[in-house]
């Protein structure tokens, strides 16, 4: 069975507003695409997480928590709506 990844974006500025972006064929190229993405820039804020997460300020839509997932743990789960019990750290943006 071929793993699908698929990358997923938490947008800071709208609770709810969660993307499944693209799919890849592996999780280093799920992290690449954003890293090297032309309209998203990595925010270096220090925060420490449970999860591999990294703070992005996307262009056009501001500040955004992005992850790259299994697609398979997605199956049956809704990602439409955040869990009343996750915290989200308050992004800190450094000028």
């Amino acid at each position: 069975m071929t793993e699908v990844w698929v990358g997923i974006i938490l947008l800071a500025n709208q609770l709810g507003g969660i993307l499944l972006d693209k799919e890849f064929e592996k999780h280093d190229d799920c992290w690449k695409y954003y890293i090297t993405h032309p309209h998203m820039e990595r925010v270096e804020n220090g925060i420490p997480t449970t999860r591999p997460v990294m703070l992005f300020k996307i262009q056009t839509f501001g500040l955004g928590w992005i992850t790259c997932e299994r697609r398979y743990k997605l199956n049956g789960n809704r990602i439409d709506k955040i869990p009343p019990n996750v915290l989200l750290p308050t992004p800190r943006v450094r000028k």
